[in-house]
């Protein structure tokens, strides 16, 4: 079922989210990705407009986020949960059933965000598996 326009979604909230994050101007991040007009911005993150695909690599480093974890949730917008997951699995194509499990405990630790792989983290991690 679609959305009516500027009703919010997982897509908006993020990007929402991700511009409070930010220390750049919502200009600043327009310019970035490539949009002349900064109100583009503003439509994002209200659900009144959607995010091309091919313009998220240049979105995810104005932001400074994971282009893969934008370019999924931005997925959201055109496809329903089911679509999205599909994708995904095609996207991640070449992990192991184990190492699914693993990423997936990963993933639902974190929330939304891609965890940062910090020098302690590392060290963990390859204590546990080590």
């Amino acid at each position: 079922m679609a959305k009516e326009k500027g009703t919010p979604t997982r897509f908006s909230n993020y990007i929402f989210k991700k511009l409070m994050e930010s220390t750049k101007s919502q200009k600043e991040i327009a310019e970035e990705a490539g949009y002349s007009n900064p109100n583009m911005i503003t439509m994002l993150k209200l659900g009144h407009v959607k995010l091309a695909l091919d313009r998220v690599p240049a979105m995810a480093k104005a932001l400074n986020v994971d282009p893969l974890d934008l370019f999924k949730i931005a997925l959201t917008q055109f496809y329903d949960e089911q679509a999205v997951r599909f994708l995904t699995e095609i996207i991640e194509g070449g992990i192991s059933p184990s190492e699914k499990k693993i990423l997936q405990i990963i993933r639902d630790a974190s929330g939304t965000d891609t965890p940062q792989l910090t020098p302690e983290r590392a060290k963990k991690l390859a204590e546990i598996f080590g």
